[in-house]
């Protein structure tokens, strides 16, 4: 989408639609009412970030284990940012601050709000919603601790090929997951 309000909400909207697939993407350039955590609010300048959505099926995933796919996301995102800024001349630290933050250093540059449909006692469905600063160069005063990915390192990156970066690592962790290597990501994460 060019602009939606929230990918979140719209791929929640498509959650109980049979005929769409697992791994769905909702990705837009512009989302005029992102959400964080806790009802926070996502600001993101257009064309500069991602913001995305991707639908999951996780209906192996008993609802009491729906923590191992927090974990899976966040080490996908991670293991995605610190790959795109290893080339920097000093790249900055990637790292996670519980539950669903990521930080380039000591600054905010992401952030997963994962919202999961029960259904009959059971998982049915989990919206991951992922937000990622990129390109942006400019943030709100009230944002004091937000940074970007160029802000960091100087560089601009390629949004589509920064995207397809990040399915390749959310499937990788989500088939960890889906193999029962908890443990692993747990201590990974």
């Amino acid at each position: 989408f060019d602009e939606i309000s929230s990918t979140n909400d719209y791929a929640r909207s498509l959650a109980h639609t049979t005929d769409i697939l697992e791994g769905f993407v909702v990705r837009a350039r512009q989302q005029s009412g992102g959400r964080g955590q806790q009802g926070s609010t996502w600001e993101s300048a257009p064309h500069q970030n991602l913001t995305l959505s991707i639908l999951l099926r996780p209906t192996w995933l008993a609802p009491a284990a729906q923590f191992g796919l927090s974990l899976a996301v966040a080490l996908a995102v991670r293991d995605t940012v610190a790959a795109a800024v290893e080339s920097a001349p000093t790249p900055p630290p990637v790292l996670l601050k519980w539950p669903n933050d990521l930080y380039l250093g000591s600054r905010k540059t992401g952030g997963i709000l994962i919202e999961n449909v029960l259904s009959g006692g059971s998982l049915s469905a989990s919206i991951v919603g992922i937000g990622l600063n990129v390109n942006q160069l400019a943030f709100s005063p009230a944002l004091r601790n937000a940074t970007s990915l160029a802000l960091a390192t100087g560089q601009l990156y390629d949004l589509d090929a920064l995207a397809e970066r990040l399915f390749e690592q959310v499937e990788l962790r989500y088939e960890q997951l889906r193999a029962g290597q908890f443990d692993a990501l747990r201590d990974l994460y």
